[in-house]
């Protein structure tokens, strides 16, 4: 009798955050890094991540981020603005001084005059407000990590689902 094919198990994160199985052919697993100084809102976005396939990270604040981002290559960056050590709106600006690209999330409960005032040119992918549903959360990343060309051409879709600039989330549910 032939063995019979099952299934792949799913993979667990450490957090416990289900990974589904990835398909035959996938690219590379894109990997966040996420900046808050909050324990439980890193673990809650952690495991979103996770069980949507995403590789993620976890940093207490916006220095361990900002070492973080000199010791690996990441596809995004999730920060809070209100940390210690090193504010987020500080840490978007030292990655756009440097030269770093990478798409960037600002999820905060309040917005430093500086971000708002100077979103375009930091190069802000999305704004969330605290506190924003994970649904929300994960489409924000989703836009944030489409290519350039996907965005702009993106049919059927309300101007703030195509460019990912200009998209702010603040609704929860």
């Amino acid at each position: 009798m032939p063995p019979q094919s099952h299934p792949p198990c799913p993979r667990r994160e450490r957090s416990g955050a289900r990974i589904p199985p990835r398909a035959p052919g996938a690219g590379p697993r894109k990997r966040i890094l996420l900046a808050d100084d909050n324990e439980g809102v890193l673990r809650v976005l952690a495991a979103a991540l996770a069980q949507a396939g995403y590789e993620v990270k976890g940093a207490a604040d916006g220095a361990e981020a900002w070492e973080a981002l000199h010791r690996e290559r990441y596809d995004l960056l999730v920060t809070d603005l209100d940390m210690p050590r090193l504010p987020g709106w500080e840490l978007v600006e030292r990655i756009r001084a440097d030269g770093l690209t990478l798409p960037i999330i600002i999820a905060s409960g309040s917005y430093a005059d500086e971000i708002l005032r100077d979103q375009a040119q930091l190069q802000i992918s999305a704004l969330l407000s605290k506190p924003f549903t994970p649904r929300e959360f994960l489409k924000a990343v989703r836009i944030a990590l489409r290519p350039p060309e996907a965005t702009a051409r993106a049919p059927g879709r309300s101007p703030s689902e195509s460019n990912a600039g200009s998209l702010t989330l603040s609704q929860s549910i």
